[in-house]
């Protein structure tokens, strides 16, 4: 688990006085041309990197290679660049609410 991305991207998503978002996360070159370009990819790659890191020493000290879900709302998009990432459920929260709900009614 690492911090949620998106609270990391919130103040550059509004720019600095709460106006229209100034950076969006998709379809992202690694090299930046512009200044928002730059943003985009160090925001993107660079939790890219975290996740997959973090996974990877993870595994190394499990002695095996754990199952790794991408949730949450930009989870989408993590998910088309992490190595290391095997399923996509952006609604595993709820899920489980339903189950235990499920289980418990």
């Amino acid at each position: 688990m690492g911090p949620a991305r998106r609270r990391s991207t919130d103040t550059v998503d509004r720019g600095a006085y709460g106006a229209e978002p100034a950076v969006h996360l998709s379809g992202i070159a690694t090299l930046g041309k512009t200044t928002a370009e730059a943003l985009q990819s160090g925001l993107l790659y660079g939790f890219d990197c975290q996740v997959d890191s973090l996974v990877r020493r993870i595994s190394r000290e499990l002695g095996e290679q754990p199952v790794v879900l991408a949730t949450g709302d930009l989870s989408h998009l993590m998910f088309t660049v992490c190595e290391t990432l095997d399923q996509h459920e952006p609604d595993l929260t709820l899920v489980g609410l339903r189950l235990v709900y499920e289980r418990t009614t």
